[in-house]
């Protein structure tokens, strides 16, 4: 609440909603950085991070992007240890040569 009215609502886990009521709220002087963190539970450099990341980029920089590969992909418990059999096993090195090898015994 500000001024004891709702300000925003959202979601639980949402941090883009989060990170954009943090910017917006500092930018209309409703609170110092350190209050901030204070009242969303989070650490002064976090505020700082968005402040100067809302600066540089906009609101659109305050959008966590995906990281890692943009397809479906999975790596199970089993196909770790088959790796890592590899890795120590056999002492092959290289995402390709353990692919290969991958390939080879187990059709993986």
């Amino acid at each position: 609440t500000v001024k004891g009215r709702p300000y925003m609502k959202w979601d639980s886990g949402d941090e883009v909603a989060q990170r954009i009521a943090i910017v917006q709220l500092y930018e209309c002087g409703f609170g110092t950085q350190e209050y901030l963190a204070a009242v969303f539970g989070i650490h002064v450099n976090s505020v700082q991070k968005y402040l100067s990341v809302f600066a540089e980029h906009g609101m659109g920089g305050l959008i966590s992007q995906r990281s890692g590969p943009k397809s479906g992909w999975k790596i199970t418990a089993a196909l770790r240890a088959k790796i890592l059999m590899i890795v120590l096993q056999e002492r092959i090195r290289g995402v390709d040569a353990i692919r290969c090898r991958l390939q080879e015994v187990w059709r993986k």
